[in-house]
């Protein structure tokens, strides 16, 4: 082939390239059904079920549920709850359980108005995360990913301190107490303790159930949870701080909502019923309140004690603390999810859209549709009055303003977005993500949002969307493909490099350089695969020094006639 006939033959190419119809990796489709996550679990149980953690049979506690329950309970041994903040009560940190507090308010304490809306840095798990982060009063975050087992403590730059691998799947939220413990359930039926400076393991207590309800830690110390399985039935426990059963109360159905605590003590938590359960702190019925369908999702109290609950009837309910219905809504769809309480009474709850009830009688005051379905998300609220949610379809997380317009949203993931965001002192935001790659495995990552030091990457070259010859961009794409015709020199600009350990460049998954020196680039100068012309995955990532990584990365065409 002269030199005439190639040029005319690369022409062609490039016409052919420009307006050809790109090839969409095709993702699993999610389950649809109702039971989407209780299906979900067992599926994830059975092929999760060998993870092993450390020994700890020294310290495992087995309840004899035959010596317990509402009738073996002293009723004249009402609590008397501590303050929160004393020894042995809840964490006086920014957010240090699920919904930030015990009544599930989801309202911060602190203010993001200075919040530049920059993700900082990402985190990265070996599996999804589907639960919320917490923070202690030291600003270290904690973050479980579901199907490795794994409880991540990060510093707030994103490096890693310690993780601990618990026995099987880690669905629930930590909760973190004042003397500095942590506590969080698992599917292997176990509550866990450990110690949040080190993570070091001080005890299980075992119930033979599987367990995906996050804890929540009473003034006194007392935590609580729901259980979903197991020979033992589906109970609500109290477990008290050295791991010893307080006691515990049988449902008829599976529990995955997670408790709620009044300021008197009473524990709210609904269950697979159909019924919201409120008992005393001693672990007797105070009353239950039926819906029409599966509560999966967590009470929510306001400061005048109504308990606010969605149910998959798909009303949304406000009871008074009596037990009495105040008023319910049509939401339209049946979430997972928690009502998040505003300064001014305003309830926000995200359904197939975000919508703002007033409280006194539940009509609605505004609903901005973000795009996806709520799933088991809540929102978090900072003081200067911006929400925060996670979009489980859009792959992203929506900042809105109080009146219901959009500030801002970011796309996150290429999976699915089902962590609640919370948080920080400083005003960061933290979410978890999921996503899959280019072998359809799932990972997670933890994203954070505010101010400092970015540890990120962009790709500078190639540039998407462009027709490339030899490195260069000569011009747009008629399609929106990403073509490079010849050798491609990839250039990748990296944020605070002084933290950085190395950039990896892979195509289709395969590391093909790696570098931990600037300039960080390297040269595509072969062709890869069976075919001289096929389409490709190039990956560029960034690892930092803990564990941050960043990566970018784009589809393309690809024309190159040097065989490997």
């Amino acid at each position: 082939m002269n030199k005439t006939m190639r040029i005319c033959f690369i022409l062609v190419i490039i016409l052919f390239l420009s307006s050809a119809s790109f090839p969409v990796m095709t993702q699993p489709q999610e389950n649809k059904d109702d039971d989407e996550q209780f299906e979900m679990n067992y599926r994830y149980r059975s092929e999760y079920s060998a993870v092993n953690s450390e020994s700890t049979e020294d310290n495992e506690i087995t309840f004899d549920h035959g010596q317990i329950g509402p009738d073996n309970v002293n009723k004249d041994n009402l609590e008397n709850p501590k303050s929160i903040g004393s020894d042995g009560g809840l964490m006086d940190s920014a957010w240090p359980m699920k919904c930030q507090n015990q009544r599930h308010t989801s309202q911060s304490p602190y203010s993001t108005e200075d919040n530049p809306n920059t993700e900082k840095w990402r985190f990265g798990t070996s599996s999804d995360i589907e639960s919320s982060p917490v923070v202690d009063r030291d600003g270290i975050v904690y973050v479980a990913s579901v199907s490795d087992a794994t409880l991540h403590a990060l510093y707030p730059n994103g490096t890693e301190k310690w993780s601990y691998q618990a026995g099987s799947l880690i669905w629930s939220t930590p909760a973190l107490a004042f003397d500095g413990t942590i506590y969080f359930t698992s599917f292997d039926g176990n509550l866990y303790a450990l110690n949040s400076s080190d993570g070091r393991f001080k005890w299980k207590a075992t119930g033979g159930a599987s367990i995906s309800s996050s804890p929540a830690i009473g003034n006194n110390g007392t935590i609580y949870f729901g259980s979903m399985t197991g020979g033992h039935g589906y109970r609500i426990y109290a477990i008290n701080p050295n791991g010893t059963e307080k006691w515990s109360y049988p449902t008829d159905y599976i529990i995955t909502s997670d408790p709620a605590i009044g300021e008197d003590g009473t524990v709210y938590i609904g269950s697979g019923d159909s019924g919201m359960y409120a008992l005393y702190p001693n672990g007797t019925l105070r009353w239950r309140f039926d819906t029409g369908d599966y509560i999966k999702g967590s009470a929510s109290i306001s400061n005048d004690g109504v308990i606010y609950f969605n149910s998959w009837d798909n009303y949304l309910y406000a009871v008074y603390p009596n037990g009495t219905l105040k008023w319910k809504t049509d939401v339209g769809y049946g979430t997972s999810g928690s009502a998040a309480i505003a300064d001014d009474g305003t309830i926000y709850f995200f359904t197939v859209t975000l919508n703002a009830y007033y409280p006194e009688n539940g009509t609605l005051k505004w609903s901005l549709d973000i795009g996806g379905n709520g799933g088991n998300i809540s929102p978090a609220i900072s003081t200067d009055g911006t929400i925060y949610v996670g979009n489980h379809e859009g792959k992203c997380i929506v900042a809105v303003n109080p009146d219901g317009t959009e500030k801002w949203r970011k796309e996150i993931c290429n999976l699915r977005v089902v962590s609640s965001p919370i948080i920080a002192e400083d005003g960061t935001v933290y979410i978890g993500s999921s996503s899959i790659d280019e072998n359809y495995d799932w990972y997670g990552t933890l994203h954070a949002f505010g101010n400092g030091n970015q540890k990120k990457l962009e790709l500078l070259n190639p540039e998407e969307g462009k027709i490339h010859l030899f490195s260069i961009p000569i011009m747009n794409s008629f399609s929106g493909n990403t073509v490079i015709i010849g050798s491609c020199k990839v250039i990748a600009d990296v944020l605070s490099p002084e933290e950085l350990n190395r950039v990896e460049f892979s195509i289709d998954g395969d590391v093909k350089f790696s570098i931990s020196n600037p300039p960080y680039s390297w040269v595509m100068s072969e062709w890869y695969g069976t075919y001289i012309l096929s389409t490709h995955i190039l990956k560029v990532e960034a690892f930092y020094k803990g564990g941050c990584h960043w990566a970018e990365g784009l589809d393309f065409w690809y024309l190159h006639f040097r065989r490997n």
